[in-house]
């Protein structure tokens, strides 16, 4: 019996889970916004630079 993990253990396993998950989904947000403002910066500086000249 000592070997068969308890409720208790399950639902901390799975807040630990739930818990690593949102921190994951957290940081891909983080890291979309920043590709795109980057990318937006980027174009913009394309449109004054070469852009214009074409």
């Amino acid at each position: 019996m000592s070997q068969h993990p308890r409720r208790l253990d399950y639902r901390a396993s799975l807040r630990t889970a739930a818990t690593a998950h949102g921190a994951a989904v957290q940081r891909v947000q983080l890291a979309y916004e920043r590709w795109q403002q980057a990318q937006l910066r980027s174009d913009s500086y394309w449109t004054d630079t070469a852009g214009r000249a074409a």
